[in-house]
């Protein structure tokens, strides 16, 4: 009698000694959801996943938002003021001129 099982799989890495192992992917989801300690199956230390709530998860999008916002305020007034100095620069120049062709 043959018996087929399909399963899949996941791997989670050991943050304690590096290993590496494969569990079901509902295990795993399941693990995710209600934050409950497993066992390396290499070294047998207790591990957890962090649970995060949809708050924290909306917060730490806006932070990255506002980083990028604020990168992006950065390089605009880095080139508006690399702009200004090239304005400066061919003003000077176009005085040089306009005094050497009189």
């Amino acid at each position: 009698m043959d018996i087929d099982i399909n399963m899949k799989f996941e791997t989670i890495h050991c943050c304690i000694c590096g290993f590496i192992f494969a569990v079901p992917k509902r295990w795993k989801n399941e693990r995710r959801e209600d934050s409950r300690n497993f066992s390396c199956v290499a070294c047998g230390q207790l591990q957890h996943f962090e649970r995060t709530t949809e708050e924290q998860r909306l917060r730490k999008m806006l932070d990255k938002e506002r980083q990028r916002c604020l990168e992006a305020h950065n390089k605009a007034d880095f080139f508006a003021k690399q702009a200004a100095g090239y304005k400066g620069f061919a003003s000077k120049l176009k005085k040089k001129l306009e005094e050497k062709c009189k």
